[in-house]
């Protein structure tokens, strides 16, 4: 771990920490800044407060917030206030804002589950979209839009109950509406 800090305190005994003034913890390709984080090595949580900012460079995605904490021994991450996700991918990004953004391991294969809820938009040059909820299974490749979602791509316009959108190579394949389809193209 490399933690830079102008303001705060580490004690050496227990390996916790207390870091101010916009501080930095880093370890195995990803970053934790923010105003305040408290820090515990042992463990490997840290929580932030103020301007969170978590870097994974080795999946390409950021996670913003004004409060979150991060478990570098699970991988367990989690973003509210504000919160917003960037994925960058094939040349382009993915804008996600929601109140609350989670991601997860949910299997020993790496498998990752990303969970915004309440008032999610997202944009990227091929789609936009709004929803209550979304969830994305990267084993599958599968982001599933909940609560009535409308999804816009081009000149085309998705609403149902729920939208499952399946991803090849990060672009979208193909949707599916289980209920309540609508599709409206200009």
């Amino acid at each position: 771990n490399i933690i830079y800090s102008s303001a705060g305190w580490y004690n050496t005994e227990t390996d916790k920490s207390m870091l101010l003034d916009r501080s930095l913890v880093t370890s195995k390709g990803q970053s934790l800044t923010g105003d305040t984080i408290f820090y515990d090595r042992r463990s490997g949580f840290g929580e932030v407060f103020g301007n969170m900012v978590l870097n994974d460079s080795i999946r390409s995605v950021i996670m913003e917030g004004q409060y979150g904490f991060y478990n570098e021994r699970t991988e367990y991450s989690f973003a509210t206030d504000s919160a917003r996700l960037l994925e960058f991918s094939r040349g382009d990004t993915l804008y996600l804002h929601a109140d609350t953004l989670k991601s997860h391991l949910v299997l020993p294969d790496s498998t990752r589950l990303v969970q915004a809820y309440h008032g999610v938009r997202f944009f990227r040059n091929d789609a936009q979209g709004v929803c209550d909820s979304v969830a994305f299974l990267s084993r599958d490749s599968l982001i599933t839009l909940y609560d009535t979602p409308v999804l816009w791509s081009g000149t085309q316009q998705l609403t149902g109950d729920s939208i499952q959108v399946f991803l090849n190579d990060s672009t979208i394949d193909h949707a599916f509406i289980p209920s309540a389809a609508f599709a409206v193209d200009h």
